[in-house]
């Protein structure tokens, strides 16, 4: 039975011994449904996805405890995914962590923890669990960028947001480089150690006033290219201890339009930010919804704040959009993420192919300098608050949601997560081979020879050393020869990060939103090769046995790195066209739900997180009224609407807005006295009968005005 159901209830009034009987899940041996075992190919040229993993499956997790202490491991708020039946994959925060006097060596004690999906408690075993990573360093932004971007846009008081109005202000002044230029020395003179102004109180009037226009933000990268380095020199202390300091103009290049309309958003006061993101959507730029905590900090605290990337969390701004959201949208939410083998993957700009919407680019992180260690190599992007975070873009099929990265033991953004694909109708999930487990189980067993006791002394070094190399090579011979004759088997197993990923994606539920069967989900397999037939068809059993009814279908997309013109448009035909599918399946059934209001959003988002950040041992079930997609405001105010649109016998919104409607009026008046005109310059009798109806048009534009 897969986690979720009602196989462990839990109440309040039974005893504690009952309780725990209750609590226990059982341990029967089963076929996992996160795996699969498939016969290996009998080809011995065909390649084989993914990567040949020589460790123990999902299912028996195992650390070396001696240099982790199991305390640490098994604190109170972690959270971890379960790998066995039957709560095989489901996302869990520990309560209670295992007995202070067990041995620190017995990793099958029991725990108490909390279901994500269902918000019910139950005891699991220790060794059935696997940690969940908060900050993957691959495809995550950089720690030193994100610090050294929120000390140079963030410094100063607090205070400052609170102004009036910022749509008030008319900017008169045109933000040149030669303007750009005086406000960063005017923020952060020469020879300061530190910036003493932030950057973003000086060009908040100009970014707002480009919105207002109607003008992207993208244009600042214009600037910052025309200046010289020579005048904008300075040094950023980096956040980790020992880090080289980022350059100022290295950090400018950096910064993409997405991290620009953060840093407005973040020197915006509370109240207008809607407003800010009404102005933004009209330019069709993504808007972000969740990206990594930022502070607006004081002038004192950024000399000595040094805080990690990995003690960031993610912030979620639902406020922002209280205006673009306030009634639902009436169409579906397409929901598009990954996990951690399609970081970097080009997951935005394929959904810029495909539905023509605009996208945030990242490019990776350039070494900060010669000494020190390249952050493009650990898999970092150069934009300071890219990854992990969530756009929302609007198009002509509803809203995306474009998810970057991933931070699965964030409970904040694992909320998010739940909240998304408990209201989305559609979800895209990137894959790749890297986040499958392969292992060839008829292979011999390998032999550590180097942990075995010496006989020889120190003279047979190399002679162990060569004939420990000799016996790996006939090890590979054996596997190929194996393969050749088919008498192998290959046993595919999801990885936990792709199968916590997978159980929310299905069981993440709540009464009133979202699809009642539960959102199609659309597997996109990237950068497929030559990988073996066998190899797809396990991972296809795999995300079947996960996923159950809700599984659309399985599409391979090869690497599209080197492939342009009309190569790429046709390595990306199939999925335009399944994809297509997908959507008319779900516009033209009737059985495509709607993005419910902001309300509703916040509601669904803040009980998911009561289920990973409240404390107690209780569980945490919704057993309110069901969610409904409007607000109490908004239908009280529909309801109003339509009363004073009765009263006024249709002409509400005209006697509302005088003048929007006068203007509306004179534009179709303008319009006919043009076809007028024309109908009468072609001669012919009519003009007298057009001469009377022209006369009559002006009757009617002097009336308006």
């Amino acid at each position: 039975i897969i986690a979720g159901t009602s196989q462990h209830p839990m109440t309040k009034t039974a005893s504690e011994s009952s309780a725990a009987a209750q609590r226990r899940s059982p341990t029967r041996k089963q076929t996992i449904p996160g795996s699969t075992k498939v016969p290996a190919s009998k080809s011995s040229n065909a390649k084989r996805g993914g990567q040949l993993f020589r460790q123990p499956s999902v299912g028996t997790p195992r650390k070396d405890l001696s240099q982790t202490c199991l305390a640490e491991r098994f604190r109170e708020g972690t959270i971890f995914v379960h790998a066995r039946e039957p709560l095989l994959g489901d996302p869990l925060v520990l309560l209670r962590g295992s007995d202070a006097k067990a041995d620190v060596s017995a990793e099958d004690g029991r725990v108490l923890a909390r279901l994500l999906c269902s918000g019910r408690v139950a005891e699991v075993r220790s060794s059935c669990l696997v940690q969940l990573d908060f900050r993957p360093v691959n495809g995550s932004s950089s720690s030193d960028y994100l610090s050294a971007f929120e000390r140079l846009f963030f410094a100063g008081g607090v205070g400052e947001l609170d102004t009036s109005n910022v749509f008030g202000h008319v900017e008169l002044d045109e933000l040149t480089s030669e303007r750009l230029l005086t406000h960063i020395v005017d923020c952060w003179p020469k020879h300061d150690p530190a910036p003493s102004q932030g950057l973003a109180w000086a060009l908040r009037p100009h970014f707002v006033d480009w919105l207002q226009r109607r003008q992207r933000l993208r244009h600042f990268s214009q600037l910052i290219v025309s200046l010289s380095d020579e005048y904008i020199w300075r040094e950023l202390v980096g956040s980790s201890l020992g880090s080289p300091p980022i350059l100022l103009p290295e950090l400018l290049l950096n910064i993409t339009e997405r991290d620009l309309l953060i840093a407005t958003l973040l020197a915006t006061p509370l109240a207008q930010r809607s407003r800010l993101y009404t102005f933004a959507a009209e330019t069709a730029c993504p808007l972000p919804l969740a990206f990594p905590e930022l502070h607006c900090r004081r002038q004192d605290a950024c000399a000595v704040d040094n805080l990690q990337q990995n003690e960031r969390g993610t912030s979620v701004h639902w406020d922002a959009f209280a205006s673009l959201l306030a009634r639902p949208s009436g169409k579906p939410l397409l929901l598009s993420l990954g996990v951690q083998g399609c970081a970097r993957a080009g997951k935005s700009a394929l959904l810029h192919e495909l539905f023509g919407l605009e996208f945030a680019s990242v490019h990776p992180a350039p070494a900060i300098s010669s000494t020190s260690s390249s952050s493009s190599a650990r898999g970092m992007c150069a934009s300071p608050a890219h990854s992990p975070g969530v756009d929302l873009l609007q198009s002509i099929h509803g809203w995306v949601a474009d998810v970057h990265g991933c931070s699965f033991g964030d409970p904040t953004w694992m909320s998010l997560m739940a909240t998304l694909a408990a209201t989305a109708s559609l979800i895209i999930i990137h894959l790749s081979a890297d986040d499958f487990l392969i292992q060839f189980e008829d292979e011999p067993q390998q032999v550590n020879h180097a942990a075995l006791p010496r006989q020889g002394g120190p003279t047979r070094r190399s002679g162990i050393a060569s004939s420990s190399q000799q016996r790996q090579q006939q090890q590979q011979q054996q596997q190929e020869d194996q393969q050749q004759q088919g008498g192998g088997s290959v046993r595919i197993t999801v990885r936990p990060d792709l199968l916590a990923l997978l159980r929310v994606a299905v069981d993440t539920r709540l009464p009133g939103v979202g699809l009642v069967g539960g959102p199609r989900v659309l597997a996109l397999l990237r950068d497929v090769g030559d990988t073996n037939a066998q190899v797809l068809a396990g991972m296809q059993s795999c995300l079947e046995a996960v996923l159950g009814s809700t599984f659309s279908g399985i599409c391979t997309v090869n690497k599209l790195v080197d492939l342009h013109g009309a190569h790429r448009q046709r390595a990306l035909s199939n999925l335009r066209k399944h994809l297509q599918q997908e959507l008319n399946i779900l516009l033209e059934t009737g059985v495509a739900g709607c993005l419910p209001c902001i309300e509703t959003l916040k509601q669904a988002f803040g009980h998911f997180r009561e289920r990973l950040t409240l404390p107690g041992e209780r569980p945490v079930m919704y057993l309110g009224i069901q969610l409904s997609p409007h607000s109490q405001r908004g239908e009280m105010l529909c309801a109003l609407l339509d009363q004073a649109e009765v009263r006024a016998g249709g002409r509400f919104l005209g006697s509302l807005f005088p003048v929007s409607e006068a203007a509306s009026q004179l534009a179709q008046l303008k319009a006919k006295e043009r076809r007028l005109l024309e109908e009468g310059g072609d001669g012919g009798n009519a003009s007298e009968p057009n001469d009377a109806r022209i006369a009559e048009l002006a009757g009617q534009l002097r009336a308006l005005a």
